[in-house]
């Protein structure tokens, strides 16, 4: 992740040799990670089932127990390598993510996550109704959390007194987003998830770095500094076990009045 931030300096001050130098290892390891949990999963798998019938007859030719027509050997298009197979998989694959063009009343962008203003509503019984939500407080204070850092490093430039931490946490959170980025289909709250906890984490090292003063100074924190640490987390902790019995009901099906219900409603979008 730290040769993330390394590339785009790089571009940003033209150096095209170490652009290089970077990159290639970088897209290389990417490439074997990748090949390699395809390449496992076509070995082991090997088995025919129901989605036989995406693929062609010299892939469903590899699997254990396939359907294929017995057919004269020169009608008949032969087995499939693994390799053909990986390509293949993916291709299809990648067709049918296209296909999906079908819209729903509670997808959202990938923009708009990091504010949750769009949370999916799974189900309702009378009063009582399930929501994919998260705690507000915490949502919104990790993105917070985010922009700090970004607009930090917009400032300041990549070479800024940030914590190495923070340059980690920020480009887990930036490379679990980027394969959203342009994607056309049909998406949810819920494959923020991954970029969610980064934020998380972020919002925690930050509050850490203000309240010990290491965010702008190398001053060894004191014992008043670790008292007003322990005052700030716990005022935020409270805050959020605060929020999370306020909007539990949401979450696990519990019975609200319509009252009670329109106070967890803070967004419109939310309905």
């Amino acid at each position: 992740m730290p040769l993330l931030f390394e590339f785009i300096e790089t571009i940003w001050t033209r150096n095209f040799k170490k652009i290089i130098t970077i990159l290639m290892p970088s897209l290389a390891l990417a490439v074997f990670v990748y090949s390699a949990i395809f390449l496992s999963h076509l070995i082991i798998l090997n088995k025919s089932g129901p989605g036989d019938s995406f693929m062609s007859q010299g892939f469903q030719k590899t699997l254990t127990g396939n359907k294929v027509p017995v057919s004269e050997p020169e009608n008949s298009p032969p087995k499939s390598n693994l390799i053909q197979k990986f390509i293949e998989l993916n291709a299809e694959m990648y067709k049918a993510n296209q296909r999906l063009n079908a819209l729903h009343s509670y997808s959202s962008s990938w923009y708009t996550w990091p504010l949750m203003t769009r949370p999916i509503y799974y189900w309702v019984k009378e009063n009582s109704r399930i929501y994919l939500i998260g705690n507000p407080i915490i949502w919104w204070l990790s993105t917070v959390a985010i922009i700090y850092y970004v607009l930090n490093i917009m400032y300041y430039g990549l070479k800024t007194i940030l914590h190495t931490t923070s340059y980690f946490l920020l480009a887990g959170y930036i490379i679990n987003m980027l394969p959203f980025v342009g994607v056309k289909r049909v998406m949810f709250l819920y494959h923020y998830f991954t970029a969610y906890i980064f934020a998380i984490l972020m919002m925690v090292w930050l509050i850490s770095q203000i309240s010990s003063t290491k965010l702008t100074t190398n001053k060894t924190p004191n014992s008043s500094t670790w008292f007003t640490t322990g005052i700030i987390i716990g005022v935020l902790l409270t805050i959020s076990i605060a929020s999370f019995i306020f909007f539990a009901p949401l979450s696990y099906g519990l019975d609200l009045s319509p009252k009670a219900y329109e106070l967890r409603v803070w967004l419109a979008s939310w309905r």
